[in-house]
């Protein structure tokens, strides 16, 4: 007989006489279904199918129990689903590698027992950002395969610097089949929206041909403390001043 060390003691594995033997070990939950034993059985089964002297695999449960379904208390306190990093976008165009689109990806951690799971999007301000699309389906099948929310910034003309809004992820209880994903915990991932100002173009004023003086006349951007004119005396050469 052989232990196999599965990375954690919810699910016992061993080889022996040609069987992989599998054992779910949470008696005190009837051997419910853990996130730390759903990965190590995926990794387990994984590393079985490539193992030429497993000839079959034995999945049982320790305890009275074989297994209850999914951790339902521990779905309840992570909300049972993982969401990519936070995203950063600006109001309109680029400003450095920064765009005005975003792409979050969301995938749930527990397969469903039983029909769909719909989970909403949502932004806190749209004024700042808005979410598409509003509604993420995740079925039996596709469970665990990423699906994307892309997030693009707003132009709201308010000089207001960087703002951190929520993006609000909610399970639709209405449309989600199976009752034991109803009324999870909501998740939250912030959206940073870059401010972009776009400046009125200077006007330049004659104020005497004679000198062949110019007064250049701009709208001043809140809060700037300096600004510098570039300007051409000829085709080759480019001068600048600090106001």
């Amino acid at each position: 007989m052989t232990s196999i060390d599965t990375g954690t003691e919810d699910l016992l594995a061993r080889k022996e006489n040609g069987v992989g033997y599998l054992v779910m070990n949470r008696p005190e939950a009837r051997n419910a279904m853990s996130q730390e034993m759903n990965k190590a059985m995926q990794d387990t089964i994984a590393a079985f199918e490539l193992d030429n002297e497993v000839r079959c695999i034995v999945l049982t449960g320790a305890g009275k129990g074989f297994c209850a379904g999914g951790d339902v208390k521990g779905m309840a306190s992570r909300g049972d689903g993982t969401v990519g990093d936070n995203t950063t976008v600006t109001e309109s165009g680029t400003v450095g590698s920064v765009e005005n689109t975003d792409v979050m990806v969301v995938r749930l951690l527990t397969r469903p027992a039983t029909g769909n799971v719909v989970i909403s999007a949502a932004s806190v301000d749209t004024g700042e950002f808005i979410v598409s699309p509003d509604n993420l389906t995740f079925t039996t099948s596709n469970w665990n395969t990423n699906q994307q929310l892309t997030v693009t910034g707003v132009a709201d003309g308010i000089t207001d610097g960087m703002q951190s809004v929520g993006l609000k992820l909610n399970v639709v209880d209405s449309a989600t089949a199976d009752p034991k994903w109803h009324s999870l915990p909501e998740k939250n991932k912030d959206v940073d929206v870059i401010d972009v100002v776009t400046m009125a173009v200077p006007t330049i004023t004659a104020v005497n041909a004679a000198e062949q003086q110019n007064q250049i006349i701009w709208d001043a951007y809140t809060d700037a403390t300096s600004y510098k004119l570039y300007y051409d005396t000829n085709p080759t050469v480019s001068t600048s001043d600090s106001y």
